[in-house]
């Protein structure tokens, strides 16, 4: 998958314009706050509709306008396409190719994955930041599943409003079937890409991450179901079987209802899951140091850029924020050597240390929302245009490796 050109209007403090894009690695380089990590928010928010840096749309409009406009021009195995979003206050469109299209038809077409400081809150938060790291790393795999978190997320709302106002009998038990039956969709989708993540980690993380040693995921869903600890590498898991975790569900909620009639809300069901990252017996969130979380971090973002090729047949989009004030040298190079495989955008203050690592590389100066085109050699800058390759489309160039 490559990102040809990029228009934006109205985005934080990116001016206005088109961007044009190489097909191996694209080097941001400026001062803090000069709207590196801007770019990458926008090109990650194209495809996915949400930011990876808040949970706010509206801190991403510029100031004085009351909207922004992103467009682009995206070539993968499968074709061209152009793919554009306008966000103005909370109405939101998406057009694939002058068609209005659901976010699910995008996923379905390209994947996109970030690394930032800020996504530390996966090992170092709470629970929440977990399950949406689950979720959003199955969405990547199987775009469907947006389906069904978005039927969990309103049969939840719809099921806790009836044990505010009061329901009967015959009601509460419906939805708690309705319930049960979505609930344990989501949890055996949860188990079953936890241990695919399992198996991947232990074929990437010794490279990637050598200071962790072995690392291992533990899945406690809720209701608590037999063997939530996700099997290590090696070991064959046929995943949860969904009738058992329905089962399981129904039943939990039967043990808890006086409480859940008392409390007003539902206190077991997968948006209670947790998910643990340890090395050894440590869990790294409590025990591990900030070199080690780094490390386990990038291990598990390479390795669902992995797993994203295995099932789609490429490489996903990488967007890199803030490299060199998040990993040490050794960690940015092996995180550099995997990227320079696929289109990336890496965002730096230090463009000769990090160019070393990866020489093939398109750097773009930085500065004050402007976004431009530099020579390699830190020459002037000039119109922020690159042509591909002559004769080799540029989804190939990406993905040559493979």
């Amino acid at each position: 998958m490559v990102l040809c050109s990029l228009e934006l209007n109205g985005f934080r403090n990116l001016l206005p314009g088109t961007l044009h894009f190489h097909p191996g690695v694209n080097l941001l380089w400026g001062k803090n706050g000069a709207g590196k990590s801007n770019l990458l928010e926008a090109i990650y928010f194209l495809f996915t509709t949400c930011s990876f840096r808040t949970q706010r749309t509206s801190e991403l409009v510029a100031r004085g306008q009351s909207s922004f406009r992103l467009v682009a021009q995206v070539e993968t195995r499968s074709g061209s396409y152009r793919l554009g979003v306008e966000q103005e206050g909370r109405s939101r469109t998406l057009v694939l190719d002058d068609k209005k299209v659901g976010l699910e038809q995008v996923l379905e077409r390209f994947s996109v994955l970030a690394f930032s400081s800020r996504q530390m809150e996966i090992l170092e938060g709470g629970p929440r930041e977990r399950r949406r790291f689950l979720d959003r790393g199955i969405l990547a795999l199987r775009p469907g599943y947006l389906r069904e978190l978005g039927e969990f997320s309103r049969t939840l709302a719809q099921r806790n409003r009836l044990l505010q106002t009061g329901a009967t009998a015959t009601e509460k038990a419906a939805w708690d079937e309705r319930f049960a039956a979505i609930a344990a969709r989501i949890r055996v989708a949860r188990r079953s890409y936890c241990a695919q993540l399992a198996v991947a980690l232990g074929e990437h993380a010794g490279e990637l991450a050598p200071r962790c040693g072995t690392m291992k995921l533990i899945y406690r869903p809720s209701p608590a179901a037999a063997g939530a600890t996700v099997p290590a590498p090696g070991v064959d898991e046929k995943g949860e079987d969904l009738d058992q975790a329905e089962r399981e569900i129904l039943d939990a909620l039967g043990r808890r209802a006086a409480e859940e009639r008392r409390m007003g809300h539902t206190l077991v069901g997968p948006h209670r899951d947790e998910v643990r990252f340890h090395v050894g017996d440590m869990d790294l969130a409590r025990f591990g140091s900030a070199g080690q979380r780094r490390a386990a971090l990038l291990a598990l973002k390479v390795t669902r850029m992995e797993m994203v090729r295995q099932v789609r047949g490429e490489l996903p989009l990488l967007l890199v924020d803030d490299l060199d004030s998040d990993l040490d040298e050794e960690a940015s190079g092996a995180l550099l050597r995997r990227v320079s495989r696929s289109q990336a955008f890496v965002a730096t203050c230090k463009y000769g240390s990090m160019r070393r690592f990866s020489p093939q590389v398109q750097p773009f100066r930085v500065s004050e929302g402007r976004v431009e085109a530099a020579a390699p050699d830190e020459g002037d800058s000039s119109t922020a245009v690159v042509t591909h390759p002559a004769g080799e489309e540029p989804w190939n160039r990406a993905n040559r490796a493979y």
